[in-house]
């Protein structure tokens, strides 16, 4: 015979609402290309922006947040889908993830934005409802990344030709130069010990040499 204890329960009523990912309308179109899918609340301090559209020419744009039933100067930015707070580059249909900054949730704010500082336009908007029931914010959702772009690869630089030299000490150093459009290569050569060093240079007074235990060459 097996004994039934209940420690403990919690009963959930059959009509309730779990938090859920609330989606939008898209951005509101006004300059610069500014377009996009629905925008999704993905969590307290998430939002997604599927298929965004904007050209990149806004002289100080970022993604821009506050209060208001439209943007205004009393917002602040937030980081683009990488985390940076670089001027917003152009966007040509791509998804993206953007968090909210510190300690702000999407229960702080009315409408998300590209908004340009300088000019105090609103490239396009999307308003927030108030008491949107999403989940909270525990890491759950990751922000997006750009693949890094590949390093360019240049062409390899062919070594300079020394045409000028002059030996000093014995033929144990060797100081060559190669003119080199505004400037001058300077290539030394030399016979030293592992506890040696050899260098050229200004020895930073006029009328004496100033290296610490240096030997100075007259030419």
């Amino acid at each position: 015979m097996f004994l039934k204890v209940d420690f403990g329960s919690l009963l959930f009523p059959p009509n309730i609402e779990p938090p859920m990912p609330q989606t939008l309308p898209e951005f509101k179109r006004f300059a610069h290309g500014v377009r996009s899918g629905n925008v999704t609340i993905l969590d307290e301090k998430t939002i997604y922006i599927p298929n965004l559209h904007y050209d990149g020419e806004g002289p100080d744009a970022f993604f821009w947040v506050g209060n208001g039933t439209s943007p205004n100067p009393e917002g602040i930015k937030v980081a683009n889908e990488v985390g940076s707070f670089d001027l917003l580059r152009s966007y040509h249909g791509e998804d993206i993830e953007i968090q909210l900054p510190g300690d702000f949730t999407i229960h702080d704010i009315e409408y998300l934005s590209i908004w340009c500082i300088r000019y105090r336009e609103n490239f396009g908007h999307v308003i927030i409802p108030k008491n949107l029931q999403v989940p909270p914010a525990l890491g759950q959702t990751k922000l997006t990344t750009v693949p890094p772009r590949l390093p360019k690869v240049q062409d390899p630089v062919e070594p300079p030709t020394f045409s000028s030299c002059l030996e000093f000490l014995d033929g144990k150093l060797q100081v060559s130069w190669a003119p080199d459009t505004e400037s001058v290569i300077i290539k030394l050569s030399g016979r030293i010990k592992d506890n040696q060093y050899m260098a050229f240079g200004l020895s930073g007074a006029e009328d004496r040499y100033a290296t610490a235990k240096a030997v100075q060459i007259q030419t």
